[in-house]
């Protein structure tokens, strides 16, 4: 796109508000962006075939929200920095940053996985 040998591109929007790019904004219910809307688009599916493109090496997959997750991974060089950044996402400042850059911020983050993370992380 940005060297002119594309017209269009199919991609999320926060790649392209990041890049200074144009782009189209879709409604809620086609663009996946609300967890609200889950089984609204879990009636739509997409099969991908396998290598031998039959039905039995091919799997489907429904519609689902799209969205980012993050991490402090278990032998992570500097936990407390990423514990940092993390609350600071999550805080009322950080929250206020990302929609600028096309990013839906749930109402309330979503914490699972195995372990618990430290208290406060969440709000």
């Amino acid at each position: 796109m940005q060297s002119g040998e594309l017209n269009y591109a199919w991609s999320y929007v926060s790649i392209a508000k990041t890049a200074g790019m144009r782009h189209v904004d879709l409604p809620p219910e086609l663009d996946l962006s609300d967890p609200h809307l889950a089984s609204w688009y879990a009636q739509a599916t997409v099969r991908v075939p396998g290598a031998d493109r039959s039905a039995a090496d091919s799997v489907e997959f429904p519609g689902e929200p799209i969205v980012y997750a993050l991490t402090i991974p278990t032998a992570a060089p500097h936990p407390a920095t990423a514990l940092a950044f993390i609350r600071f996402l999550l805080s009322d400042e950080g929250r206020s940053i990302l929609p600028a850059d096309g990013l839906t911020v749930m109402s309330e983050p979503v914490i699972g996985g195995p372990g618990k993370p430290p208290a406060g992380v969440g709000r």
